[in-house]
């Protein structure tokens, strides 16, 4: 298991080596939905469930974004150069921001109604392996060699924080 969710309301969410699954009933099942099933196998990482309660996972498959009727919507690790989607979160605007083993991150406005525009924000020389936004909309990116990285809002440009926090191997 790389990634546990309890959505509201909701049976919990696992991302496994094998795709995401429910644990219901004692039980640990598929998640399927009408739309979602064949898109929701293969490894996958992160998960998160936004303020629409749309189920968004990340893995090798690419970012799969499953609405609450079950219809699923993929973008495939082919528009992200090949690379697996690692991290994930969402925005204070309700921005999907999501970071990948290449070591870019993208951001994904979901009130555009379709989830092919993925718009490529920064790329990093290390996988990316953490995100979060601040209280002040900075967006902290981690990787897995050269620290902690911010990305300041007011100014739009990236800064890497004074020293590398952490290992660096």
């Amino acid at each position: 298991v790389y990634a546990l969710r309890l959505p509201q309301r909701s049976p919990m969410i696992l991302a496994t080596r094998k795709g995401v699954y429910r644990h219901r009933q004692e039980r640990v099942v598929p998640y399927e939905t009408p739309g979602a099933q064949s898109r929701l196998t293969g490894v996958f990482y992160c998960l998160h469930e936004d303020g629409e309660r749309r189920l968004w996972a990340g893995g090798e498959p690419g970012l799969v974004r499953v609405d609450s009727s079950g219809a699923a919507s993929t973008i495939p690790r082919s528009q992200i150069r090949n690379a697996a989607v690692v991290a994930l979160i969402e925005g204070t605007q309700g921005q999907i921001w999501f970071g990948t083993s290449a070591g870019e991150v993208y951001r994904v406005d979901p009130k555009s109604g379709r989830l092919g525009g993925a718009e490529l924000v920064w790329a990093l020389p290390e996988a990316v392996t953490a995100l979060h936004e601040d209280y002040e909309g900075n967006l902290w990116v981690g990787t897995a060699g050269s620290g902690v990285h911010r990305l300041k809002r007011r100014q739009l440009r990236w800064a890497p924080f004074p020293e590398p926090i952490g290992e660096t191997a």
